[in-house]
């Protein structure tokens, strides 16, 4: 397909007839990667108010890569309460893509008022590995309020993903900000079971300020998240 047959298709996604409009965004989903160029006039459409329209428009984004993740993540601060659902469905199928895309337009400078800044983080947290990897880095940020926010998502995973970023989120513990500190030790707190390997194995860790906080965050677990550490427990405090 040739530019003047992307230009009709563009055309075509502002049609005033609404059957004619969903035709052409579903055609342009057929065409992969020759759909690139439409990536704008397709974003557009999420507005629209014809729901297979809108769909197909985000169908066809999820397959377009970088260029299409990158147009939807700075759609996440959309004042439209309409629009931010159907942006984040779309990036949600786009898995490390559309991670990706997200950090890129959330990690400071970007400022961290905004509705986009506020948006990403829950969106990461529901997409699994790649948003967890976005979130862990998130952890490392000069901003605080990201830190938070971070912790608290990650928190929210499960089984071995939560897991896999359990000692992220316990050495936030040791951040120099009380605020994210405090938040912290909700967030394991909500880990539970899953933060106790990561907090036993903490107790021998070389760092004396991270030992005291593992044994500590132990402590307020319940008993069937410590009793698998109980000897862990016992080396610590005999050794101090």
């Amino acid at each position: 397909l040739g530019s003047a047959g992307r230009a009709a298709l563009a055309a075509r996604l502002r049609d005033s007839d609404a059957i004619v409009r969903r035709r052409a965004a579903q055609a342009i989903g057929w065409l992969g990667g020759a759909a690139l160029p439409l990536v704008t006039d397709l974003a557009a459409c999420l507005d629209d108010e014809d729901e297979a329209t809108w769909e197909f428009a985000a169908d066809a984004l999820s397959r377009l890569g970088p260029a299409a993740a990158n147009c939807l993540a700075r759609r996440l601060g959309d004042i439209d309460w309409r629009v931010r659902p159907r942006v984040e469905d779309a990036l949600g199928r786009m898995g490390k893509t559309g991670a990706a895309a997200i950090a890129r337009h959330r990690t400071p400078p970007a400022d961290p008022g905004t509705e986009a800044a506020m948006n990403a983080p829950p969106l990461l947290g529901q997409m699994g590995a790649p948003g967890a990897e976005v979130l862990a880095t998130w952890l490392k940020s000069q901003d605080a309020d990201l830190r938070i926010r971070a912790a608290d998502e990650l928190s929210g995973l499960s089984g071995p993903l939560a897991a896999q970023y359990a000692d992220a989120v316990v050495r936030q513990l040791l951040d120099r900000d009380d605020a994210v500190v405090k938040r912290a030790e909700v967030a394991v707190q909500q880990l539970g079971p899953l933060a106790g390997p990561t907090l036993a194995k903490g107790l021998g860790d070389p760092c004396p300020e991270l030992r005291a906080e593992c044994a500590r965050m132990l402590a307020t677990l319940s008993i069937a998240a410590v009793l698998p550490h109980t000897a862990a427990l016992v080396e610590r405090f005999s050794d101090s």
